[in-house]
């Protein structure tokens, strides 16, 4: 059996943090984010298809095989049980695009189309975070994983319950010529820069209250395609995210 499973990344847009533990459980959140075309893909061979196969547990460039191991072994897969794994990233790990739950996404829907456990869209996502926080202690929130399993430019609210809405394709194609994607040369690592949220204070509280509202207000401009309003409410939510999080920024 050859499984191949293609997951996109993510630029999150709006109320970044809002998503992470405790303040979504406490005050509710939403994020805007987008997936894109920067993907990464996950091939899992196994029964006939392994002496077919060249696959040697390959993982991209920067990223480690323990990563896809301890995903693997949550349904006891490994390579001892005759499963072997090829992965490869368009983009570059720790580059702030989400490929570690890019990737965890792409497993754990490899693994849910290979032993038919018939997860929900849903399901898939909240089983990679729960991996990626509880099993690997890569602590952060859940837009990413969110993203990657729906795909599209979405409005996700953060609460007792999680939903996802997408924009429709027709808003989001007036907006898209506007953006660009650059690679500034330095690599970050998400999970410690969102552990500043394990305990936060009346400060950051406030800061993600602004961000939350600021992604509330950017929803009627994006249907509208004002993207002149998106750029200023990108500029002023960006303000309010340094306040939130003193490790988003840094001199350069």
């Amino acid at each position: 059996m050859r499984i191949l499973s293609i997951t996109p990344s993510r630029i999150g847009l709006f109320g970044g943090g809002t998503d992470v533990e405790p303040y979504c459980s406490l005050y509710g959140g939403l994020v805007i984010n987008m997936a894109i075309n920067i993907y990464y893909r996950f091939e899992m061979f196994s029964d006939d298809d392994l002496h077919d196969s060249t696959a040697k547990n390959q993982v991209p460039y920067g990223a480690k095989q323990d990563f896809v191991y301890t995903i693997l072994d949550q349904w006891k897969l490994d390579s001892m049980h005759h499963t072997y794994f090829k992965s490869e990233y368009d983009g570059l790990i720790e580059s702030g695009l989400g490929a570690s739950a890019t990737a965890a996404v792409g497993i754990v829907a490899a693994i849910n189309k290979r032993l038919t456990i018939n997860l929900s869209k849903q399901e898939i996502a909240e089983k990679a975070w729960d991996i990626e926080v509880n099993q690997m202690g890569l602590y952060g929130g859940r837009q990413d994983q969110y993203a990657a399993t729906f795909g599209g430019f979405n409005a996700i609210t953060f609460g007792k319950q999680i939903e996802v809405t997408q924009f429709d394709r027709k808003f989001i194609d007036k907006l898209i010529p506007s953006f660009c994607l650059f690679y500034i040369g330095e690599n970050r690592q998400s999970a410690t820069i969102q552990e500043n949220f394990r305990r936060i204070s009346y400060d950051q509280i406030e800061a993600l209250n602004q961000l939350k509202d600021i992604a509330f207000r950017t929803v009627k401009p994006i249907g509208e395609g004002e993207i002149d309003k998106i750029g200023a409410l990108l500029n002023e939510a960006w303000e309010f995210k340094k306040l939130s999080n003193k490790g988003v920024s840094n001199p350069k």
